[in-house]
């Protein structure tokens, strides 16, 4: 399935509402300039547009999740860690109890061999963001007996952008060499699907960078929307 627009819940709304230039501002305050310059050093604060991205393959291709035999919600690599936004949309669905802070260990060679498991795992949302829970075969425990998502189209958005995944040091937005299963349609169809792609790629860097800031300038009100018990802060 692809992204599909739909009426955000109560505290989708609200975490949304949140950002505005006052919580934003707020990093300029003396005590929060620690954490400025700690992003400044890790980030670039300046939000993505997807207009300014390349897309780095063939016009028109899409993943076959119809014919898909491989269920990439599935493996010990296919950790989902999640953005505050997906959180909150979790919460909205009612579906609260599919996330979770016990992250797996992995071993040395599947980081070396996984690049981008590598850059998660290093990084400073792995340690305070959840993940989506799995269960002992490793497999998302939102994942139906028919092998579809149980959170769609409430799911997290890199499910939701994948196998497109951002290159931004290049401008780029590429397809994954994990996913095998795919198609070309240059169809006006598939092309809208492409730029759902595109734009939910573009939504998840975004979110990134709002979730680095909100979590050093606003605990008090991610705590009021009762997003602070799914934090490790």
């Amino acid at each position: 399935p692809r992204p599909l627009p739909t009426r955000p819940g109560p505290v989708e709304r609200a975490l949304r509402d949140l950002w505005t230039p006052a919580v934003r501002r707020r990093l300029m305050r003396p005590r929060y300039w620690a954490d400025w310059l700690y992003l400044r050093r890790h980030y670039d604060l300046r939000e993505l547009d997807a207009r300014e991205l390349r897309l780095d393959m063939p016009v028109g291709l899409l993943p076959d999740c119809e014919g898909c035999t491989e269920v990439c919600c599935t493996g010990p690599t296919r950790v989902v860690l999640l953005r505050l936004l997906d959180v909150a949309a979790l919460v909205d669905a009612g579906l609260q109890d599919h996330v979770t802070q016990e992250k797996p260990t992995f071993s040395p060679s599947e980081i070396e061999k996984n690049p981008a498991l590598h850059d998660m795992v290093h990084g400073e949302a792995w340690r305070m963001l959840p993940i989506l829970r799995q269960d002992g075969t490793r497999s998302c425990t939102l994942l139906t007996e028919d092998n579809r998502c149980g959170a769609f189209p409430s799911w997290p958005l890199s499910c939701a952008r994948f196998p497109y995944s951002l290159d931004v040091l290049r401008a780029r937005v590429f397809y994954a060499g994990s996913c095998r299963s795919r198609v070309q349609d240059r169809s006006a169809e598939a092309r809208a699907r492409e730029k759902s792609l595109v734009e939910a790629v573009v939504e998840a860097y975004n979110q990134r960078i709002r979730d680095a800031v909100l979590l050093r300038v606003a605990r008090p009100e991610l705590e009021e929307l009762g997003l602070g018990r799914f934090i490790r802060w």
